[in-house]
């Protein structure tokens, strides 16, 4: 995934001298970033953590062992260097990764494309800035929470820094935001927390101009990496209708939300070229649905799907078992649910059971229940996941891993 947060961070660093470092198109990543820190010799070095871990319970993987050596790295070539980490991931488990990861001097938490502007300018006394974290006497301090910012007064991102003819060349999807927050409320959801709830639009000129932009750079295949495409409705199908107005031959995928989406918008969708709908219904049984505060029906669900096969646009959903409320009844339920999909459409689907994380209403749920305490910074991953259920559970996830992975060695072989 291209370095999109990166690349919005850099729209503040105007004046000063900058390099960038993709580490993740790297054959030898720790070879690459000793070479990079000897050459440029930097006073400041931004390193972005988008997650920590892979979230799902049957096939896990933790970033932090390669983000632990990144930083080592850092402070090993370039000593007097100021190590200041941000993105996501982070902002999630600030103070937890700010009392693990010694070496880190700065954190931006939250939205850094004003902070971090600020924060060079203030370097030695960073305590006026807000939306950081900071030590200080051997504490770890946080500032106020910065405003959220007008997401539709900032230009497009500084692409600049990073190869994007790289990724184009690797069949990689561009990411491409056209807003920020998200107004549901997900029991396991972190966007709120991180985005807040009110949504953030971009203007849908500004958005195919930046996506037309690319298309003359050589970019095909992109992502809206928004929490959800088609909210506010009018504001995706503008884009669709600019997309298709300007005559743009892209393929691009999005997460929709089920309940909102028409026939209508499908139909626009795949026509300004949309390959991939992406659904995360997370249940399918009437009470888990509203447990989960996911705010649709499973009659929505079955229309949302029904509406793809009629158009012909691939779909693929997530779903998650054994979270609060689950019954033996709803899980049976969800099977034959997915069991009639999978027939009817051969779907590609997920399936995991809920990631705990902190700043959440399922962490208080796990809290209150039991299944974590206080003293779980959560940066290890806990899964809400009791017994009962659990035993199927598994055995179902590692089902799923295992036909995943077939299916991506037949398309591979199919390629080849």
């Amino acid at each position: 995934m291209f370095p999109l947060g990166l690349a919005y961070a850099a729209l503040g660093l105007f004046g000063h001298e900058v390099r960038g470092c993709d580490l993740q198109l790297e054959v030898s990543p720790d070879q690459a970033l000793a070479e990079g820190l000897r050459e440029f010799d930097p006073d400041v070095v931004a390193i972005a953590l988008r997650n920590v871990d892979s979230s799902a319970s049957y096939d896990r993987h933790s970033y932090l062992p390669s983000f632990e050596k990144c930083i080592h790295s850092v402070k090993q070539k370039v000593p007097e260097a100021i190590v200041i980490v941000g993105g996501p991931g982070f902002s999630l488990f600030a103070e937890t990764i700010m009392k693990r990861f010694s070496a880190i001097d700065i954190g931006v938490v939250f939205e850094s494309e004003s902070t971090l502007s600020e924060l060079l300018q203030r370097l030695d006394n960073p305590c006026g800035v807000s939306g950081l974290c900071y030590r200080e006497n051997g504490k770890i301090v946080f500032s106020e929470r910065c405003a959220l910012g007008d997401f539709s007064a900032l230009p497009a991102p500084d692409r600049s820094l990073f190869p994007l003819d790289d990724y184009v060349a690797a069949g990689a999807r561009i990411g491409v935001q056209t807003k920020q927050g998200c107004p549901f409320l997900c029991v396991s959801c972190t966007y709120p927390f991180l985005d807040g709830r009110s949504m953030r639009t971009r203007a849908p000129n500004d958005v195919v101009d930046e996506i037309e932009d690319l298309v003359e750079s050589g970019a095909r295949d992109f992502f809206f990496c928004d929490s959800v495409f088609n909210v506010p409705r009018r504001h995706a199908e503008t884009i669709c209708r600019e997309i298709l107005r300007r005559r743009l031959k892209i393929r691009w995928q999005a997460f929709f939300n089920e309940s909102h989406v028409t026939q209508e918008q499908i139909i626009l969708a795949r026509d300004a070229g949309c390959d991939l709908v992406i659904y995360g219904p997370d249940a399918g049984h009437p009470t888990t649905l509203l447990l989960y505060n996911k705010g649709h029906t499973e009659s929505q669900l079955r229309q949302a799907y029904r509406w793809c096969r009629q158009a012909r646009i691939p779909y693929k959903y997530a779903f998650l078992m054994n979270g609060p409320g689950e019954t033996f009844r709803s899980f049976f339920h969800l099977l034959g649910f997915l069991s009639q999909l999978w027939i009817t459409a051969r779907l590609r689907f997920s399936l995991s059971t809920m990631r705990i994380y902190p700043h959440t209403e399922l962490h208080e749920i796990a809290l209150k229940n039991g299944i974590v305490s206080k003293s779980d910074d959560l940066l290890n991953p806990r899964y809400f996941n009791p017994l009962p259920l659990r035993i199927p559970c598994a055995a179902i996830g590692r089902f799923e891993r295992l036909a995943a992975d077939i299916i991506r060695r037949l398309q591979s072989g199919r390629r080849n």
